[in-house]
């Protein structure tokens, strides 16, 4: 179970939400670098898993220590939307106020990596080198592997003038490619796993402005046991100011032995 839901995240994640001339391959790798300059932006996205309602994402993201910002999500419970902090070395996220009383009354969960690294096995320590490594529209550079990229067309996105871009990767190269410093070993237990639910190959289409940077991003993914998982986002905003502050530890359930409790 706790591998099944994290695995959800990590196929659109590692692609859509994270971003990378005279060639569609060319374009991309300037994009690539565009992004990894602005240091921060705004998204705005909706995720599916299956047959569960759609997930809503807003909020801001930036990349110059790991990737850190302040998300808020709709479509996870009934209520309130849920709110989520991520640090460089953890994320939180709000508890609906009917789950506070089991959790001493505090207001935020927090899950550290390390302990994502320990409840998830392999898929953590991916988690755990996204997040470090990776920027949120990386997603180019990865495109760029794809063996079937085109550039479909020129488009107007919310009235800017964009250059449409589309392929098809392999998951388990992905997560060769983005170089996060995982072992060998951890990354054949990973392909193992994805294998095992199913998860071979991903559609990934970008569109980038007239600075090479991604104005939307949409990814889809099949799996027997997950159903069609897709992604969709607007990024706007570049390189603003997004400072990040952690709750307030009074405020804080520290998650981690919880979730260990939990069965894979």
């Amino acid at each position: 179970m706790r591998r099944a839901v994290l695995a959800g995240a990590l196929v659109v994640g590692l692609t859509a939400g994270c971003g990378s001339a005279s060639s569609p391959g060319q374009a991309l790798a300037g994009s690539s670098e565009q992004a990894l300059n602005a240091r921060s932006a705004k998204v705005s996205a909706t995720a599916t898993t299956g047959s569960m309602p759609p997930m809503r994402i807003d909020g801001s993201l930036s990349w110059v220590q790991g990737t850190t910002g302040e998300l808020t999500m709709g479509g996870l419970s009934p209520g309130e939307p849920t709110r989520a902090v991520f640090t460089e070395d953890a994320m939180y996220t709000s508890m609906p106020a009917q789950l506070q009383s089991f959790m001493g009354g505090k207001a935020w969960g927090k899950l550290t990596y390390a302990d994502a690294e320990k409840a998830y096995g392999p898929m953590g320590q991916l988690l755990t080198a996204a997040l470090g490594q990776t920027n949120p529209v990386r997603s180019a550079a990865m495109l760029r592997q794809a063996g079937d990229l085109t550039e479909v067309g020129e488009e107007q996105r919310g009235g800017v003038s964009t250059t449409h871009y589309a392929g098809t990767i392999e998951l388990h190269k992905l997560v060769t490619d983005l170089n996060l410093g995982l072992t060998d070993e951890v990354l054949g237990q990973l392909r193992s796993e994805f294998d095992a639910m199913g998860i071979s190959a991903e559609h990934l289409e970008l569109w980038l402005d007239e600075r090479g940077l991604p104005v939307h991003a949409e990814a889809s993914a099949d799996s027997p046991q997950l159903g069609k998982t897709t992604w969709a986002a607007d990024y706007s905003d570049y390189g603003g100011p997004k400072p990040v502050t952690a709750p307030s530890a009074d405020q804080v359930y520290d998650m981690g032995g919880r979730l260990m409790a939990l069965p894979n």
